[in-house]
């Protein structure tokens, strides 16, 4: 008789015809219920590829190209090509984003009225009671809105990486002769794949670029309503502040493409020994080349403990 070996049993095996927020209410769509048979299952065991959801039909990289493709040969402009198919989704996410910030803005005031109702002589149970859950119905909200934010901006910006490499792929496959001695294997590598992640990372925080400077704005004029006059010596600070974060930004930014250059100019010393490994093996090469690709390696290290520096520099500001 055969024996039929398995870790786990037949049932715990998830098999998804559909992604699940193409069927939840808006209840699990909002508090995330739908992700909680998938993280039940993480805990008893190791998951596997065929326990994840199918991409939903407009996520996958095809459904996406047949839109951005068509509009980029129009436009010829990454940035106007995205305006384009992804404007509207970007504008929606702002506003959540914006109304998440204003919500943060709530807490002061609410607690600058309970302090005040507590030093004045008529406070009463209603009168702290009723701003109190206020807030606490603001901060519900808040965390709702800001995490469903967060995911429509990864899951938009996802697709417009996807569409940006399908368009690459394609490039890619078209070159001529001359095209492939300009741009190096290392090269398109890079872009593909460490320049994408990078633009990613931009991307979930790109409107920050105006929410902050409102931000900012907002919690001056309630400490200048409250301090008066004195508010002045924070604003030296903040100004300070905001002029060394430029500079190490500034300081940031050089030392990345920096990084970059040295990065592509090892993956193309790298991808030409694999090209010519016959010859190198015949002439016995292969130290020079390895002393060659390390001293590579030690210069773009050096690039990176820069950036670390920075990072650490501006951590520290900002604190």
């Amino acid at each position: 008789m055969g024996t039929k070996y398995q870790a786990f049993d037949n049932d715990k095996a998830r098999r998804y015809a559909r992604h699940p927020l193409d069927t939840v209410n808006v209840f699990s769509r909002l508090f995330y219920t739908w992700a909680t048979p998938l993280m039940v299952l993480g805990n008893e065991r190791q998951l596997e590829p065929s326990d994840l959801w199918p991409l939903q039909a407009a996520n996958k990289c095809d459904a996406v190209s047949r839109k951005f493709e068509p509009t980029y040969h129009e436009t010829k402009s990454i940035f106007l090509t995205f305006l384009s198919v992804f404007g509207c989704q970007s504008l929606f996410i702002g506003l959540l984003q914006l109304f998440a910030m204003l919500a943060t803005l709530f807490g002061p005031i609410v607690l600058h009225q309970v302090v005040s109702a507590v030093e004045s002589s008529n406070a009463d149970f209603s009168t702290l009671f009723v701003p109190v859950v206020a807030l606490f119905l603001v901060k519900v909200v808040q965390a709702v809105i800001a995490t469903q934010s967060k995911l429509v901006n990864q899951i938009m910006f996802f697709k417009f990486v996807s569409a940006l490499q399908s368009l690459l792929f394609k490039k890619t496959l078209a070159l001529n002769t001359n095209s492939r001695k300009v741009k190096s294997t290392g090269e398109i590598s890079n872009l593909f794949s460490a320049d994408m992640d990078q633009l990613l990372s931009v991307a979930f925080t790109a409107n920050d670029i105006w929410i902050t400077p409102l931000e900012v704005i907002a919690l001056l004029y309630m400490l200048w309503y409250i301090l008066g006059y004195a508010i002045l010596s924070g604003i030296v600070v903040i100004s300070i502040a905001f002029l060394s974060n430029r500079y190490l930004a500034t300081a940031a930014g050089n030392n990345w493409k920096a990084l970059m250059e040295k990065k592509d100019t090892r993956m193309k010393t790298i991808n030409e020994v694999f090209g010519s490994m016959q010859i190198i093996k015949l002439n016995a090469w292969e130290e020079r080349y390895g002393d060659k690709i390390r001293d590579l390696r030690d210069d773009e290290l050096k690039s990176l403990w820069t950036g670390s520096c920075i990072s650490a520099g501006t951590i520290a500001m900002n604190y």
